[in-house]
């Protein structure tokens, strides 16, 4: 079972730009993973939601609902 934790997400007008023009291609639905290892690369990646298997330690942040892992 998830916990609600209190997190604010905030970017440049650059980003939301950038943001609008991935929406555009590759539709609303879209996941940003940021990986907690250096195994698996620490640069935020950007994927269609449906493309990336969440696990049970994920943080999901969520623009129309709190925090939840």
């Amino acid at each position: 079972m998830g916990r609600n934790i209190q997190m604010k997400v905030s970017f440049t007008l650059s980003a939301k730009k950038l943001l609008n023009e991935i929406k555009e291609v590759h539709g609303n639905d879209l996941l940003f993973h940021q990986s907690g290892g250096c195994c698996d690369g620490s640069a935020p990646m950007c994927f269609p939601a449906k493309e990336l298997t969440k696990s049970e330690i994920c943080v999901v942040v969520d623009n129309d609902k709190k925090a939840t892992n």
